[in-house]
């Protein structure tokens, strides 16, 4: 009897050291922070599809359950990023965070996340370097975009472009650009005249347009994403005969220019692979946009680092995150580096028409 009795003991106390993680893996609460309205929309849209398709799929594949909390975080309209992210931290104890989408907002929550040793944030979309680098608990599954938008400069120079104009709002990710493809352009013996900085919510873009047609440049790289379309509209009202350079373009772009961003050449993120493209498709009827991937990539490698772990602390997660390596995800191998960021090859594209033509 005194053996059942030591035998039936081991067994309770088993069950009740595996019981913990048996709850993590059943159960997982991961906030979005993603921005569902605005300029930034597309992006944010695209973010909460290829989330809610990652956990859809583990839902399916290994029967636990995501519950995703989500909070709009609406970055060109003033303080609402940091508003939402506060808003979104009291919901969630361990706060495992995908956001935010674009850089006006990750630049002001990210060191407020970073004092915070009960969250981890992940961006999928946001291609600053500086964001990483606030802290061990910020990650980005977007890759650094100065590294295609310096290899965009160098593909210009080098069809024979050498003087350039540059405009770029005054927000984090497009001065970062502007900078990095000025940089290479002087590097390489171009020159840069002028170089326009503006306020993303300046509507009268006519004195600028003069501006850039007036000085007879080669060519204008084109860094004032939300306002991107519009301006290659005036561009081409008013006579501006060079080509044009930019770093991403999404529909909201497209639309804005009707017409006028015809063979405009970029760089940006090649779509993601077949795999996830036929699962997107198949479930939202439409081809992914930008960030779909990444966020899906996202999702997975926080609930992958909780299973493996078998932890739901935050500052457990980042150590085992910033330890993978050669991880295949949708948008492709991810590995992260010392500060919790990617670098990956980019793609070139020219618009025709509507449509994205890769440049072979």
């Amino acid at each position: 009897m005194k053996n059942k009795l030591n035998a039936l003991f081991s067994v309770l106390t088993l069950f009740a050291l595996t019981k913990p993680s048996l709850i993590i893996a059943e159960n997982i609460k991961v906030g979005a922070l993603i921005c569902l309205s605005g300029a930034c929309a597309d992006t944010g849209n695209n973010s909460l599809r290829g989330i809610q398709l990652a956990i859809d799929q583990i839902k399916e594949k290994h029967g636990d359950t995501v519950e995703l909390v989500v909070e709009n975080s609406d970055e060109l309209n003033g303080a609402a990023p940091v508003s939402a992210y506060l808003s979104l931290r009291r919901k969630l104890d361990n706060a495992f965070i995908i956001g935010p989408s674009w850089s006006v907002g990750g630049m002001a929550i990210a060191p407020i996340a970073a004092k915070d040793p009960k969250v981890l944030l992940m961006s999928p979309s946001l291609g600053v370097r500086e964001f990483k680098e606030f802290g061990e608990n910020i990650f980005c599954t977007w890759p650094h975009d100065d590294v295609g938008t310096k290899e965009l400069a160098r593909r210009a120079f080098s069809k024979g472009q050498k003087h350039f104009a540059v405009i770029a709002h005054i927000a984090p990710w497009d001065l970062a650009q502007a900078k990095a493809f000025k940089e290479k352009i002087i590097e390489l013996g171009g020159t840069v005249d002028p170089d326009i900085e503006y306020q993303p919510k300046e509507l009268d873009l006519k004195t600028y347009v003069l501006k850039i047609v007036k000085s007879k440049a080669d060519a204008v790289y084109l860094s004032n994403y939300a306002q991107l379309g519009l301006f290659a509209k005036e561009l081409n009202k008013y006579g501006f005969k060079g080509a044009k350079y930019a770093s991403y373009m999404e529909k909201i772009q497209i639309d804005q220019a009707k017409g006028n961003l015809e063979g405009v050449e970029f760089n940006m993120q090649p779509e993601g692979s077949e795999e996830f493209l036929n699962a997107y498709f198949k479930k939202f009827k439409v081809r992914p946009g930008t960030a779909a991937d990444t966020s899906y990539d996202s999702l997975n490698l926080i609930y992958n680092s909780i299973k493996e772990t078998k932890s739901e602390d935050p500052a457990v997660i980042s150590k085992y995150l910033v330890n993978i390596k050669n991880y295949q995800g949708a948008s492709g191998e991810i590995t992260f580096d010392e500060k919790g960021g990617i670098t990956r090859p980019p793609a070139f594209f020219f618009l025709k028409g509507e449509k994205y033509q890769r440049v072979q």
